[in-house]
Parts: structure tokens; sequence; C-alpha cells
């Protein structure tokens, strides 16, 4: 069986294209568990930086790199005031791989590329594996009582002036967004994980087939195993997000201001992902008038897996604010690692875990229930640690490779299947 992989990173040709990896995703390591345990033949395909397309064989493996080149300022702020998306015009480049590597099935990560835009124009079956969707995704930007127009007050002129920032990063994902419903209304075949993507897909591609499959966490999270840290210390917050507005800093900061203010609990909030000097950590405090320096969160920046692993096991509980999310793989790491996660319950997050069994839920936006559910868990250890382990027991059963391989061919198979039917049928007629 051939198969296509298009996708948002090198996977494990990073090291090929002198690429610094931060440990690996999860594709990554899905990759690594398909070439070693399986006799499919894969290519993967992706976009980057680079002047000229360069293909690498590696194994079994066989790597596109589509060259995505680097264009002039005058020409990027062009781009960013008219909305072009760079990517748009490189489809013919996916389609001559496509038919050059000529797979059996082509499965596409992510919607938010133009990647998904192939199954207008090509027979081969096209499964889409949903991670985020950025339709939905959109109604959730901005947090309460933020909106573009403050967004864009808050902007500095010159970058107003560059079409950089939020305001135009806002402008950019709705028209990403408007191509991914088109991308929806040509893809027939899905891959999820959770309740949410299931029904968002089947509402935005009517007819459409979807199938359950669950994702290869870093093996890592897996090798080490929380434990409770010494009493009478400090209590440890950690959380892990990206540098996108809708992932809650705002709740980090009016929770912090709780916990200090309010309660006057003696804790530590740290920030891994994301860096102290970004202009999101700027843009909240401005807006919320307040500071996270003082009231007790301090941000470490981006941090490979070790280091997060490390830094994870000597919290005391995994906080996940983010106002909309599908299965965030943070959340799923915590929980490999035995940790008491606090999550909002938002998009597909309650599909990860039982409230009050192997985790705490809290309604996006209440910065209250979320701190007192910290307060419980740092007053309650046996607690913390009963449902770190419940916790650890539903993830290692759920991130098992073995039945994740074994889904995902029995997936590819039956997705082929269809298709042939489909075409034979079609012929008939």
């Amino acid at each position: 069986m051939k198969v296509l992989w298009f996708t948002n990173t090198p996977s494990n040709a990073a090291a090929e294209l002198g690429a610094v990896s931060k440990g690996g995703g999860w594709i990554s390591s899905l990759e690594t568990l398909v070439t070693q345990t399986t006799s499919i033949e894969l290519g993967i395909a992706f976009f980057y930086p680079m002047k000229e397309d360069k293909k690498i064989l590696k194994g079994n493996t066989t790597y596109f790199a589509i060259a995505l080149e680097e264009k002039n300022a005058l020409s990027r702020i062009k781009d960013r005031f008219l909305l072009n998306l760079p990517t748009d015009s490189k489809i013919y480049k996916l389609l001559k791989i496509i038919d050059q590597f000529k797979p059996d099935l082509i499965h596409v990560f992510g919607s938010e590329e133009v990647f998904g835009m192939v199954a207008k124009y090509v027979n081969t079956p096209v499964v889409l594996h949903i991670q985020g969707i950025l339709t939905p995704y959109l109604d959730n930007w901005f947090p309460r009582g933020i909106s573009n127009g403050s967004i864009f007050r808050k902007t500095p002129v010159l970058d107003s002036l560059r079409g950089t920032g939020l305001f135009f990063d806002y402008r950019t994902l709705s028209k990403m967004a408007s191509r991914e419903r088109q991308i929806f209304s040509h893809c027939k075949f899905y891959m999820g994980r959770t309740y949410w993507d299931e029904s968002v897909s089947k509402l935005l591609s009517p007819g459409s087939s979807y199938f359950h499959c669950e994702e290869v966490i870093r093996p890592l999270f897996n090798e080490h195993h929380w434990q409770m840290p010494a009493k009478h210390t400090t209590l440890k917050i950690s959380t892990t997000i990206n540098p996108n507005i809708y992932k809650g800093l705002d709740i980090v900061l009016k929770t912090a201001v709780l916990l200090k203010q309010k309660a006057k609990l003696d804790f530590e909030w740290n920030i891994y992902g994301i860096h102290g000097s970004h202009t999101l950590v700027k843009l909240f405090e401005e807006l919320l008038n307040g500071s996270f320096e003082s009231n007790n969160v301090t941000f470490h920046g981006p941090v490979n897996a070790e280091q997060l692993v490390e830094y994870l096991c000597q919290s005391h509980v995994f906080v996940h604010p983010s106002h909309i999310d599908n299965s965030p793989n943070s959340v799923c790491e915590a929980m490999l690692l035995g940790m008491p996660v606090i999550a909002a319950n938002t998009g597909g997050v309650a599909s990860l875990l039982v409230d009050g069994e192997e985790g705490l839920l809290y309604p996006d936006n209440d910065q209250y229930l979320l701190a007192r559910h910290i307060i419980e868990l740092g007053q309650d250890p046996d607690k913390a640690v009963g449902l770190g382990q419940k916790a650890r027991t539903r993830a290692v059963k759920r991130h098992n490779p073995q039945e994740i391989i074994k889904s995902l061919q029995e997936i590819y198979q039956a997705i082929i299947s269809n298709s042939r039917v489909r075409i034979s049928q079609s012929t008939v007629v």
C-alpha cells in the first residue's frame, strides 16, 4: 500500500533540511510507528522555506519538500492587505507530487492549509485528519470583552502599515477558514478523535464518512510517571500553550489575580511555549490592567520534550485554559504522565476525560471555578493523585501505539475499498 501524507511539518526529515527540532511532534511519532511496524510505503509532502523543491529518500519513505520562497517586504505587505494566501498558488505542485508518487490513498493532516483542496482534482481517495477546525475556532477567537477593534487600537502604527499583528492575523485566518469550508465540501472521508470534531465534520460535509483514530503521543511522556511533589512547598501550576490569542492567557491572568490577591495562595504558575516578551502577553496586561509577573506567572518560552517532562513532573497540577480546542496534545501528555488536569470544558476536551474522575473541567471563561479547582487540589493531594492515576490509566489505553497503528491500517483499507466500490458503481451507471 502506498500512502501520501500532506503535513505541516517535515516530520522525520527535519534533520536533512537543517531544521532545529524541539523533540518532534505526534506526526513524527506516528511516522516512526508506521515505518517500523508496517509495510506501508510512505510519501510525505510539506511546505518548507527554501528556494527550490527537494526530494529526500530515507528508508522506505520519500519526502517532498515544497519550496515556499521568501518574498520581499513589499510583496508580503501586499499579500497581507489583499488577503492572498501564498500556498494557494502551489496547488499544481501538490498535484504533480500525487501524479509522481501514485498513492493508493492521500492522508491530509489538518484543514488549515491548502493540502485538502487536492480532493477537488483527484480520483485517489483523500482522508482529512482533523486537528483543529478554523471555522468554529473563529467564533471563539477573541476572549470575552475583547474585539478586533480593541486589538487594532492597541496595534503599533508600524505594524498596521506593514499589515502585521493580531488584527491582520484575524483577517488572514478568516480567509483560511473560507478555504477550509471549500475543502470540507470536496473531501468525503475524515479521521478524528472527539465527539466534537465528528459533529462539526458531519455538519460541514454532509454525507461524509468519519473514522475514529487516536493520536500517537511522544514516547517520553509514557516513559515517565508524575508523583506528587513534597508537602509544604509552593503550589506549582503548569500550562503549555502556543502563542494564539484564543489559548486563554487572559484567564491565566484573571485566575492568578484571584489566587494571589483574594485567596492569598502561595503558588507559582509556569507557562511553557511562549516568551514573556510576546505581543500577546503585553496586550493582555494592557487590556486587563494587570501584570503576569507581579501575580506569580512566569513565561519560559518553547522547551523540548525532555525539559517539558522534567518541569511537569515537578508541578502539582496542569491547567489547560484554552477557549476552544479539539483534542489538545498538551492535555493528553499531562494525563499520560499521570498528572491531575484542570481544563476548560470547550470543543472536544470533554471527550478526553471524565469530569470529577479523570480530571476537572470548568466552564470556559470562569476564572472563579478554575481558581477553586486549583485551591482544592492544592489542599487535597490525595484527590489530586487519584485524578492523576485514573487519567494515566485512560491515556495509556487511548494512546496505545499498537492499537493506533492497527486502527490506522484498517481505516486506510476501508477507505480504499469504499472508493473502489464507488468508482465501480459510477462506471456501471
